[in-house]
């Protein structure tokens, strides 16, 4: 597939030129140069309702981003329709349904996205969510999840503040909480923060608000323009969904009504911005949040327009953008991601120079995409080692593949360390039926042959669909484990397949993918 292999983001003054060529590999006559144009800069990138669009996992958290982060209500109201299985007996969310118990992280993501991008929540929903949560904070219930350090305050600041962005005062449960500022992981700390400004009966208020907004701003710091924070490396708490990206635009978020930091806001939004990896943030989580701040930061602080046209080349192709003297969004577009894209193939020669000039009033602010179909023809490991072997079942003709042979796949998985929310992602030739879902077209017998002694770990849930075989895990220890399915191949032709990968989904730099080669299936 075409992805984004590197990104860059500036801003046009006048004339800019970007490097810009077809990475090692790529195949030619794929992808080329993409330039996204805003006249703000709190305009999403490109690269960010790419992001969304391909994003092919499906936990609740995760499709509750990709609405939020879309800006669709179709999305949302599809998630609504199934939310209450979701829930468990005490009103907490699960990350897919059949789990025993709901998390409270997960249930107070979802009440905080929903306040943030306006898309609400059934009142009976969201009333038992909060319920939930209430006696989550009050010691009334437990709820047991895999961390590698004891969590429990940071797990109850995260709910304290989603409730209390609801409008409840949980004061005399915030009162008994023993919390130091300086012990406190930066998203806690950003938590801690939200939760004393919006408790006015709070002890002790403001001496506290002014010792938390301290060391906030001691752990700023910057790369250059890049927004990093002192404790960063510390900061990385994956299993709770939160990392640099996420503490980056929560901070802007808490800090926009807050007159103490409206000269320091414009500052730390380039420098969230300047955090992307290939044109977006690394987790929903991040990408949701960074939407929906980017939106509040435009409505409050953006008014400058740009008019003219900007002219972009790329060896000898070229083109061009005309702006329209309003700048208004456009009436057919109800997308929160409205940028204007500029796209340019790739030149003959190896290497090449992006050319940017604007004439005209106002300076533009640009994200600059490679875009390449790089296959992968080794191995990659970085925290995990994956291996795929396919054994014929039920062949026609041995050593070919025909039209409804049997595969069994066999995934084998080797993890360097503990990790919570894993996913394993193996492709199958397209129009490949994966049995084992029990619809009209499985077959028991093929199935029942499937070595589920050796697998070691079981899934919390599995997604079988027409192109890929997905194994979510809850919590994968260090160690091996493997997993196995069986598949029906149905069409013929010649099948490029995506590589295996495995990946923990909020931290998808500990990742590992195999590459496939081609499949030809003949009649």
């Amino acid at each position: 597939p075409v992805t984004v292999r590197q990104a860059s983001f500036l801003r046009i003054a006048r004339q800019a030129e970007v490097p810009l060529a077809l990475p090692s590999g790529g195949l030619p006559g794929k992808g080329g140069g993409e330039i996204g144009l805003s006249p703000q800069l709190s305009t999403p990138p490109p690269g960010l309702r790419r992001f969304f669009s391909e994003y092919p996992f499906s936990c609740l958290e995760q499709k509750a981003s990709v609405a939020v982060g879309l800006g669709d209500e179709k999305r949302w109201q599809a998630l609504l329709a199934d939310l209450p299985v979701y829930l468990d007996a005490d009103g907490l969310a699960r990350y897919f349904p059949g789990l025993e118990a709901g998390d409270v992280v997960l249930t107070a993501c979802l009440l905080d996205l929903s306040a943030l991008s306006g898309f609400s929540l059934p009142a009976e929903i969201k009333e038992r969510m909060a319920q939930g949560l209430t006696a989550f904070v009050e010691g009334r219930i437990l709820r047991q999840s895999w961390s590698p350090t004891n969590d429990l305050l940071v797990r109850k600041l995260l709910a304290l503040e989603a409730l209390t962005r609801q409008g409840q005062s949980p004061t005399k449960v915030a009162a008994a909480l023993k919390v130091e500022p300086l012990r406190l992981v930066t998203s806690a700390l950003i938590d801690w923060y939200l939760v004393v400004k919006r408790l006015p009966q709070l002890p002790q208020r403001e001496k506290k608000l002014a010792a938390v907004e301290q060391e906030l701003r001691n752990r700023l710091s910057y790369s250059g323009t890049r927004l990093v924070f002192a404790s960063e490396r510390s900061d990385n708490w994956w299993w709770l969904m939160v990392n640099g990206d996420s503490n980056a635009f929560r901070l802007i978020e808490a800090m926009l009504d807050n007159p103490g930091w409206r000269d320091d806001i414009p500052r730390l939004l380039v420098g969230a911005l300047e955090r992307q990896a290939r044109g977006h943030w690394q987790t929903t989580t991040a990408n949701a949040w960074a939407t929906l701040v980017l939106q509040a930061f435009g409505r409050q602080f953006e008014r400058e327009s740009v008019t003219g046209v900007t002219l972009a080349r790329l060896g000898e192709s070229s083109a061009e953008f005309q702006w329209r003297n309003d700048n208004q969004e456009r009436k057919d577009d109800p997308s929160p991601l409205l940028s204007s894209s500029l796209n340019l193939p790739w030149p003959p020669e190896q290497e090449g120079v992006l050319a940017l000039d604007h004439q005209g009033a106002g300076q533009p602010w640009a994200t600059v995409q490679s875009l390449a179909a790089v296959p992968i023809v080794t191995a990659t490991a970085a925290g995990y080692r994956v291996s795929r072997t396919v054994t014929p079942l039920q062949e026609r003709v041995v050593g070919k593949t025909h039209r409804g042979d049997l595969w069994r796949v066999t995934i084998s998985v080797e993890a360097d360390q503990d990790a919570s929310w894993v996913v394993l992602s193996d492709p199958v030739p397209a129009g490949a039926k994966i049995l084992g879902d029990g619809d009209g077209r499985d077959s028991r017998l093929a199935v029942s042959a499937e070595d589920r002694r050796n697998r070691r770990l079981w899934p919390s849930f599995v997604e079988r669909n027409f192109g890929f075989f997905r194994a979510y895990y809850e919590m994968v220890p260090k160690g091996h484990f493997q997993i196995d399915y069986t598949v029906r191949i149905n069409n013929p032709g010649e099948f490029s397949l995506p590589p295996t990968r495995v990946e923990a989904m909020y931290a998808p730099d500990i990742f590992g993918e195999a590459p496939n080669g081609k499949v030809v299936v003949e009649n």
